[in-house]
Formats: structure tokens, C-alpha cells, sequence
């Protein structure tokens, strides 16, 4: 019996070669774009899973409570890790780390390669489990000097991974020697770093900043170990006060900070907090894409169950004889799931073939290493058992349906598809086409949020800036450069920094001012900046100067930004008060218009800028008046001439605004790729439907063309129908689309209003996708000789 129902099953496979392509295309396109997502969708939510100790680990932050508002980050004093070890059992080991993001030199002879670096504790290996092929994990840090590098770090510099002893000449100042080589840190891993060196050599280095026995200074990541089985809340609510004892901020206007535990486990996806709590973060976008992936692949099941139960018509004969003879109706449905198993099975070979062809794309977009190995048991039991639940989920409603034909009615040919099948069907195709109304509506939202971002004014100009790192000792000799720099043609104005102006870090609340209250608490971000900061990125004074080249004393000048002297409550003119900062006299100078210093996700913050002597990196910029390769070759060769010693680099600035939106802007491109997928697999339902529509209304075509009936009112004929069933999904998809977008972009500070437009372009998109679908088939029906049509069989 099996063998007939899959010797049937076939034969109607072969016979209805067209009802079967747009069936087992459309399933093939749901699955693949199903496991694409979803092969995202688990390297997201595994991230830093394959450290053995995963449920173990934690990471440090605080809360800082400013003007009523809440502030949660992750940098620590560095005196708290051994605090932490010493007093609270529960605790096993913390780690202390830099913030993963500078570069440094490393040369051997000749060789010179900028490499990520990461100082970190002695015991990182033990807490963490990186792969390490050479060396001594719990001893490779345990000495000053010694250096950890990875393998392609180590080909770089010695053309083998064999390099356990040697040495290596750190910031062309200090030697190290090779204590270990790492192996391939995992694609999913949140620390990446090419080199490490252990914490209190990089503390040694860094001692202006960074001390181990400072604690009013919150400047460093930190990572805990926490034994199995601590009641973490319970450890929580001990550690919750320990900064205040420490930082000695109980006082009237005081932060009073508090540090708690976090997971390791859900930092990646769990990131984002708001006025003390977590509200999210990228979980929001898994969640947004799974159900994508589902709608994506419901799509194509609803495409199976539509072309199935409209072609019932084409079977009733047989599933009347087969009754006859005393089949029962348990045994049609199983044959009739069998069949759409089947098809399902054929459909995931396909879709594995397309996943491995587009996986490499997929990759370069997602910018991932994504890798399918659906040889693998659990991956294929997995992928198995979904085909299985697709394909019974597909052919359940159909298999019902031509199980329930009345005998007698199908075998005197009296049989019709009920109101109930052809409602059901028109159902399906409303609820396809709503579900890529939304989907395209969320992809054209999402794309012009991102263009809102990259549109809207800044209160700076980023555009023809280059950013260098000062490398080295440059910082303490950089007025030369700088008066060479003005010297280049096609450099239009020079400067120098702390830090890079798209992603300032440095925030404090130790101002006082005139007039302050006791319980009044301002966080300020803050950056050092030159003379020439303010005109290099144009941003604009609306009141005093700027400060001036030469002038000494602008070491103790201060400039705020409009909003700074309105949390402060300052009265005009601003210009020439006092402030008090780090306990010591600073006159303000001058006020700045109010520019965005940081992601467009958050709001403007109090800022201000000093002199001071920290110089991080010098901000260039150019104009047009010759070829821009040769403005940057004048620009290195000057860098080149005053320090030799380091490589000559350089970024321009938009680039490092645009990768603040890195994320958004992959969530759009995701959007935009799978919204036209989805579409394009509920378009093959439509093909299918229309086909088999024009299929059963042949003879009354022919009768109409008999009688005059013009082409294009044929075609309307058959068009009306299905178009009128897109447009009913337009307007249920329309407030749905709104409602959930309009949620999604209450996220951002700064958001576009969902224009009226929007949904009349993708109405008229939609409908004209329709159109086109239908018309074809339209086309090719009335376009059948009438003879042929109403000939008799």
C-alpha cells in the first residue's frame, strides 16, 4: 500500500509538473530563508557560549543616579576586583581588562604590525576558554613582560606559530617575550583581541590615568567567576553599596553609585539600559527576525495549502473510487500527508542547496562566518523534523478537506469546491499578502530611520575630516607637526583631541558652580581639545571665544555647551564665571551650540571641553583644491617625518559616524532582502491561483469573446477577483504595519514620523506586483481561440 501511495504521489508530481514547481519553489525559498535566519539567529543568541564556565560568569557594572535619572555602564574602579576576591566568598575570580579597542605596535626587526590589544589579569585563562595551542595557560601571564599573541599575529611577525621565547619590541619602547600563541578566537566571541599582556604592566604604562589603587576613577571592564549555586541577587544586594564606602560619594548631591553582577551570558543581547533597568537590546532584533523567518515560511506553507485544495477538483474522482472500494478517511488523509511530506522532503533538498550557494552572501552581508553543516545529528535531526511538521502543516488542511468528498457526488461528476474551501483560499491569500504588506512597510521604516540618522544635522560638520592616532611620545612634540600640517596644501585646518568626537567616554560630576544646591548632580562628558577643535569640525559659538593658540592661560579655561549651561542654570552673559573643576579654578570662555557627540540613540549631554595635555589623536581637514590621494600622502609624509617609528594611519570621520549605525543599517538590508522573498513566494501562490482560476473559466471566457467581450475587460475579469483580496490585506496589514513600527521607533531619541506615503507606495506595489502576476495568466486565457475553448470534449 505505501508503495501504490508513493507510485500515486509521483505520478501526480510528474502530471502537474507547473502545480508542483511553484509548489516545491515556493516551500524551498521559505526554508532557506527559514535557516538562513535562523543560522543567525543562534550565533546571536550563542554568543560567548563556548566558554566552559559560562554559567559562571559575570560582568561588573554600576548605576549612577544623576538629576533624578539613572546611568548604568560597566567601567569599574581597579582597587574593586581585589575587594571583590578577598571578602565575598562567592566570588572565585575576578578579572580586570582594558577596553579592547586601542592598538599597538608590535615589531620584530624590521616587521611593524598595529594589533589589537587586551590587558588582562594573570588568571584570564583559567576564567576564560580561549584556545590556547602554545604555552602555559595558568603561567603565560603571570610574569610582566610576557606577551600572548595569536596565530596570525605570529605569522606576521615570524612567519611561524613556533615563537614560544621570543621577543617582541612593544610600542618601540619595551620587550616582551612570547609566553603563548592563541589559537582561533571563536567568530562569536564578544572579546576580540589579537594580542594580550597582562593588567598591571598596561596599568604601569598608563599610570596618568589608570592606577590600581584609584578608586575615584571608574575606567575598567571587569569580569567575575562566581561559584555554582551563589544566590546571585543575594550577592547582588551585598556588593550593591561597596563603591559608596570606597568613593565616599553618601554626601548631599552625591552619585551614590551601585555595582551588581550581570551575566556574561545575555551581555551581547541584554545590553541596553534605561534609567536603571535592562530594557533589551539586540534580543530585540532576534525576536524581530524569527518571527520573520516563520511569517517568511507560514507564506510558503499557505502557498501549498491554497494550489492544493484549489486543485481538489482534479482528484475527486480518484478519492471516490478509492472510497468506494472501502477506504476509510484516516487512510486518504494519511495519503494525502504523505504526498505533501513528500514535497516537503524534495523542497529542503533544494533549499540546502540554495543555503550552501547564498550562505558565503549571506555572510559577507551579516559580516559573520556562518557555517551549515546539516551533516551534523542534532543539526539534521533538527532540520528533519521541521520538514516533517512543514509538511504535515502544509498538507493537513487539504488532506482533510478532499477526505471529506461525498461519494456519489464526485463519481456522477456533480462535485464543486463549497463556499467554505473557496472562502478558506481566499482567506490564505489575505493573510499572505498581509503579512508582506508588513513586511515591506517595516523594511521602508526602518530604511528611512537610517537615513534620518545619516541625514540630520549634527551641529558639526563631519564630512572631508581625517582622523590620525597620535602614536607614541608625538603628544609631548606636536606643535611642529601641527605648523607643518598648515603648510599642506589642501589641509584646510588642524587639530587635536582626547578622543575621536563621534564616541566621547570620559564623563564627570565633580563641577561646582555659583549658585549650586547641595543636592543638585550633573554628569558632564568631557574632552581635552586644541585651539582649532571648533573650527576643524565647524561647530558653532554662541557666545565668547574659542580657545586661543599660545595663550597660557587657557590651561584653566573651560567651554560648555548650551545644555551644560542650562542644567547649571547659569545667567547670561556666561563668559568670564568660575566653575569649580577637580578642585581646581576654571573660567568659562565661551558657550558651544549644542552638537551630537555620541549615537543618535541617545540624547544630548552636558559637555564640556579643556586643554589639557592628552592628546589622542589630531582631526584634519581637506578640501577639493587638489586630488585628495595626494593631500593624504603630503599629510603622512609629515606624520612619517616626526615619528618614523610608527606606521602612518588614518580614518575618515564619517566612516566612524556611519559605524554607529551598524547594526540598524544590517537590520535594514535583512529587511529589505527577505521582505522581497516573501512577496515573491506569495506571488507563486497568486501564479498558481490565477492559472488554475483561468484553467476552470475557460469555456465562459470563450463564450464571452463569442459575444464581443474586449481583451482588456477579460483580463480586468479575471484580475478583480484576486486584486480585490490584496487590497483587503492591504488594509488589515496598514494599522497592524502601524501600530508595531511606530512602537519600534519610540526606541530612538531622535525619530522620523510614519509618513501617510509609505503605505500608499507599498499599496501601489503591491497591487502592481498582483497585477502583473495575474495578468499573465489573464492574458494567456484570453487570448485561447474560442473554438478550441468551447469545443466539446
Amino acid at each position: 500500500m505505501l508503495k501504490n501511495y508513493l507510485l500515486v504521489a509521483w505520478r501526480n508530481l510528474v502530471r502537474n509538473k507547473t502545480y508542483s514547481l511553484l509548489n516545491i519553489l515556493g516551500l524551498s525559498v521559505g526554508m532557506a530563508v527559514a535557516v538562513l535566519i535562523m543560522l543567525w539567529v543562534v550565533d546571536e543568541m550563542q554568543f560567548d557560549h563556548f566558554h566552559t564556565k559560562i554559567e559562571n560568569l559575570y560582568q561588573l557594572h554600576q548605576s549612577q543616579h544623576y538629576e533624578g535619572e539613572t546611568f548604568t555602564f560597566n567601567a569599574m574602579p581597579p582597587p574593586l576586583a581585589q575587594e571583590l576576591e578577598s571578602k565575598y566568598p562567592g566570588v572565585v575570580d575576578v578579572i580586570r581588562s582594558t577596553w579592547g579597542g586601542d592598538e599597538v605596535l608590535l615589531n620584530v626587526d624590521e616587521k611593524r604590525f598595529y594589533q589589537r590589544l587586551l590587558a588582562v589579569d594573570s588568571s584570564f585563562f583559567e576564567v576564560f576558554s580561549f584556545p590556547l595551542i602554545a604555552g602555559d595557560a595558568k603561567k603565560a601571564l603571570n610574569e610582566p613582560y610576557n606577551i600572548v599573541i595569536s596565530e596570525e599575529t605570529a605569522q606576521k611577525l615570524f612567519g611561524t606559530t613556533d615563537v614560544i621565547g621570543e621577543n617582541i619590541r612593544y610600542e618601540n619602547r619595551d620587550n616582551f617575550r612570547v609566553s603563548g600563541v592563541l589559537g582561533k578566537i571563536p567568530n562569536n566571541s564578544s572579546l576580540r583581541f589579537d594580542v594580550l599582556i597582562p593588567y598591571r604592566t598596561y596599568a604601569k604604562f598608563n599610570s596618568a590615568w589608570l592606577s590600581e589603587t584609584e578608586w575615584g576613577n571608574n575606567n575598567t571592564p571587569m569580569y567575575a567567576e562566581i561559584k555554582a549555586g551563589t544566590d546571585i541577587a543575594a550577592l547582588n544586594k551585598k556588593i550593591n553599596k561597596l563603591l559608596q564606602k570606597y568613593q565616599q560619594n553618601g554626601g548631599p548631591g552625591q552619585s551614590k553609585p551601585e555595582v551588581f553582577f550581570f551575566p556574561l551570558a545575555k551581555e551581547r543581547l541584554y545590553s541596553k539600559w534605561e534609567n536603571g533597568k535592562n530594557v533589551g537590546g539586540r534580543i530585540s532584533y532576534v525576536r524581530w527576525f524569527s518571527i520573520l523567518a516563520f511569517f517568511v515560511l507560514i507564506i510558503a506553507c499557505v502557498n501549498f495549502m491554497n494550489l492544493s485544495t484549489a486543485r481538489a477538483s482534479r482528484r475527486s474522482r480518484e478519492i471516490g473510487i478509492r472510497k468506494s472500494v472501502g477506504a476509510p478517511r484516516f487512510r486518504i488523509i494519511s495519503q494525502f500527508l504523505g504526498e505533501s511530506a513528500l514535497m516537503a522532503f524534495l523542497a529542503l533538498f533544494i533549499a540546502l542547496g540554495m543555503v550552501l550557494l547564498f550562505l558565503p552572501a549571506f555572510n559577507e552581508l551579516t559580516e559573520k562566518e556562518l557555517r551549515f553543516q546539516f551533516w551534523q545529528p542534532q543539526i539534521a535531526g533538527l532540520l528533519l523534523l521541521s520538514t516533517l511538521l512543514t509538511g504535515l502543516l502544509s498538507g493537513l488542511y487539504p488532506a482533510i478537506y478532499m477526505s471529506g468528498f461525498q461519494v456519489i457526488k464526485v463519481l456522477k461528476g456533480a462535485f464543486r469546491s463549497g463556499s467554505m474551501a473557496v472562502n478558506f483560499r481566499k482567506g490564505l491569500v489575505v493573510f499572505q499578502f498581509s503579512l508582506c504588506a508588513l513586511l515591506i512597510v517595516g523594511s521602508i521604516i526602518v530604511y528611512q530611520q537610517i537615513q534620518h540618522f545619516q541625514n540630520m544635522p549634527l551641529g558639526f560638520n563631519r564630512e572631508n575630516v581625517l582622523r590620525v592616532p597620535i602614536r607614541g611620545d608625538l603628544a609631548e612634540r606636536y606643535d611642529p607637526v601641527r605648523n607643518e600640517l598648515k603648510r599642506v596644501k589642501g589641509v584646510v585646518s588642524a587639530s587635536t583631541s582626547g578622543m575621536n568626537i563621534t564616541s566621547i567616554g570620559n564623563s564627570t560630576n565633580n563641577v561646582s558652580w555659583p549658585g549650586k544646591k547641595p543636592e543638585e548632580q550633573i554628569l558632564f562628558v568631557n574632552m581635552n581639545a586644541d585651539a582649532k577643535l571648533l573650527e576643524t569640525y565647524k561647530i558653532k559659538l554662541i557666545e565668547g571665544r574659542d580657545f586661543q593658540e599660545g595663550n597660557a592661560n587657557d590651561t584653566l579655561s573651560i567651554l560648555f555647551n548650551e545644555l551644560a549651561v542650562k542644567r547649571m542654570g547659569l545667567k547670561a552673559p556666561v563668559s568670564g564665571q568660575t566653575v569649580n573643576l577637580w578642585d581646581q579654578d576654571f573660567r568659562i570662555i565661551g558657550v558651544m551650540e549644542d552638537f551630537h557627540f555620541n549615537s543618535l540613540n541617545t540624547p544630548i549631554e552636558p559637555l564640556f571641553f579643556v586643554t589639557g595635555s592628552w592628546r589622542g589623536q589630531a582631526s584634519i581637514r581637506v578640501d577639493q583644491s587638489r586630488p585628495l590621494s595626494e593631500t593624504i600622502a603630503d599629510i603622512g609624509a609629515v606624520f612619517k617625518k616626526h615619528n618614523a617609528a610608527y606606521p602612518f594611519e588614518y580614518e575618515f570621520v564619517d566612516k566612524d559616524f556611519n559605524e554607529l549605525f551598524k547594526s540598524e543599517q544590517l537590520i535594514g538590508k535583512l529587511a529589505r532582502v527577505f521582505s522581497f522573498l516573501a512577496i515573491f513566494v506569495a506571488c507563486l501562490g497568486l501564479f498558481g491561483l490565477a492559472a488554475f482560476s483561468a484553467e476552470q473559466r475557460t469555456k465562459e471566457i470563450g463564450v464571452r469573446k463569442v459575444l464581443g467581450a474586449s481583451l482588456g475587460s477579460i483580463i480586468g475579469l479575471m484580475s478583480r477577483e484576486f486584486l480585490i483580496l490584496v487590497f483587503a490585506a492591504l488594509l488589515i496589514a496598514s494599522p497592524l504595519a502601524w501600530f508595531v513600527m511606530n512602537k519600534w521607533l519610540n526606541q530612538y531619541e531622535y525619530r522620523i514620523e510614519i509618513s501617510w506615503w509609505v503605505f500608499a507606495f507599498v499599496a501601489v506595489l503591491t497591487l502592481s506586483v498582483a497585477f502583473l502576476t495575474v495578468t499573465f495568466q489573464s492574458l494567456k486565457a484570453a487570448l485561447i481561440n474560442p473554438i478550441k475553448s468551447l469545443r466539446s470534449e
